[in-house]
C-alpha cells in the first residue's frame, strides 16, 4: 500500500478513535461516588442532596428518610454500595450505570442509576431508589396520617378499589373514629416483614399496630403496585382468629368487643 494511503488510513482511524473517546467516558461520576459513600455511612440526608431536583420533587426529604429507615429495619443497614468504575458513560446525554447495594439481611440488589448531564458540566442522579422504597414510603405515610388524625390524607393514599370499599371519605373518616373508640388511638406502626406478590402486582407489609386500649395488634397492609404511584389496597387487623379490615366497619365492632372480653 502506498505511503500516502497509509497516512490517510492512519488519520481516519485516529479521527474515529478520537470521536469515540469524545462520545464516551469510563470514569465514575462524582455524584455516584458521593451517593454510595453516604449510603455506606448511613448518612441519608447527604445522600438525598445528591439526587436530581426532579427526584427531590417526587420524593420529599422526610419521605426519603422514612423510606430508607424502613428498608434498614426490614432488610438491615447497607453494608456495601458499589459500581463499575469503568462503565462507559456518554458525555452529552443521559446514561444508565449499574449499581449494586448489599444490606446486612438481604441479598445484593442491582439497580440502574440514571445520570443526567448538567448544562454547566457534571452530572445529577435520577431513578436510583430500591424497588421496595416506594411501597414502604406509602406504608409509613399511611400510618403517620392515622397517628396524627389526618384521616383525609390517609384516605387519599388508598387505591381506587380501597376508596370504593368505603363509598366516601366521610364513611372512611367515621369508621376510623369508631374504630379508635374501641381500640384506642393508633400509637405506633412497627414494620416486621415484606412479601412481594408479582402475580397480583402487590407488596404486602406485615407490621404491628399498637393502640391505646388494645396494645399491639398484628396487621398487614397491601400495596397496589399497578396504579400510577403505590397506594394502599387494603389494611387488615388480626385479632384472635379474626381478620378484619381497618378501619373496622361499624357493624363488625361488636365482634371485637366480644373477642376482647
Amino acid at each position: 500500500m502506498p505511503l500516502s494511503s497509509l497516512l490517510i488510513l492512519g488519520l481516519t482511524t485516529g479521527l474515529l478513535i478520537t470521536r469515540q473517546s469524545a462520545q464516551k467516558s469510563t470514569y465514575t461520576p462524582s455524584p455516584l461516588v458521593a451517593y454510595c459513600h453516604a449510603l455506606e455511612q448511613h448518612d441519608y440526608p447527604h445522600a438525598y442532596l445528591t439526587l436530581s431536583p426532579a427526584t427531590q420533587q417526587q420524593v420529599l426529604v422526610d419521605e426519603y428518610l422514612a423510606g430508607m429507615q424502613a428498608l434498614d429495619k426490614l432488610q438491615g443497614p447497607i453494608t456495601l454500595c458499589e459500581m463499575n468504575a469503568h462503565f462507559p458513560i456518554p458525555l452529552s446525554s443521559a446514561a444508565e450505570v449499574p449499581l449494586r447495594i448489599t444490606r446486612a439481611q438481604h441479598p445484593t440488589v442491582q439497580l440502574l442509576a440514571t445520570l443526567l448531564p448538567k448544562q454547566n458540566g457534571g452530572w445529577t442522579i435520577e431513578h436510583i431508589l430500591e424497588p421496595l422504597f416506594f411501597p414502604l414510603v406509602t406504608t409509613t405515610s399511611y400510618c403517620s396520617f392515622l397517628q396524627q388524625g389526618e384521616f383525609t390524607s390517609a384516605y387519599t393514599l388508598l387505591s381506587q378499589a380501597g376508596q370504593t370499599s368505603f363509598s366516601s371519605p366521610t364513611i372512611y373518616h367515621d369508621d376510623v373514629l369508631q374504630t379508635q373508640h374501641v381500640l384506642g388511638v393508633l400509637l405506633t406502626c412497627t414494620l416486621q416483614r415484606v412479601t412481594q406478590n408479582t402475580a397480583q402486582h402487590t407488596v404486602s407489609i406485615g407490621l404491628g399496630m399498637s393502640f391505646v386500649h388494645f396494645g399491639n395488634v398484628p396487621a398487614r397492609i397491601d400495596i397496589d403496585m399497578l396504579s400510577s404511584s403505590p397506594s394502599v389496597q387494603a389494611c387488615f387487623l388480626f385479632i384472635g382468629s379474626l381478620a378484619l379490615p381497618f378501619p373496622i366497619p361499624v357493624d363488625q365492632l361488636g365482634t371485637i368487643l366480644g373477642t376482647s372480653s
